[in-house]
């Protein structure tokens, strides 16, 4: 039990360093600090369960046949979302949400590689 609320912690706090790195290197994402990043992360978690673990059977299909892109358009998705629901976090558009979440995903995976001793 302890060890799965220490990987959810790690976890969370792998995603909101990286939203927070990422809003410092594009100027269209914005976090204030790192608790907003945080809570980004914890909301960002709750739309992810949701989007693929409920809706996996649809989003799957549609994931392999675009190699990999609707995965990240959802991610995409999901981080507009996301803003919406978490003041001092903003994204300027579109685009800005596509840069940022491929990069919030590059991120996160070195993260998760270097810490994956403790996950």
């Amino acid at each position: 039990m302890t060890s799965l609320f220490i990987s959810f912690i790690v976890r969370v706090f792998s995603f909101a360093t990286s939203v927070f790195v990422v809003s410092r290197l594009l100027s269209g994402i914005q976090v204030g600090n790192f608790s907003t990043a945080v809570s980004v992360a914890l909301v960002y978690g709750v739309f992810n369960f949701i989007a693929y673990y409920i809706f996996g059977l649809f989003t799957l299909p549609f994931g392999i046949l675009t190699l990999g892109l609707g995965f990240w358009i959802t991610n995409t998705i999901l981080l507009l979302m996301t803003s919406s629901f978490v003041s001092g976090f903003q994204v300027a558009g579109f685009f800005s949400a596509m840069i940022a979440s491929a990069l919030i995903s590059l991120i996160n995976c070195i993260l998760h590689v270097m810490l994956r001793n403790i996950l």
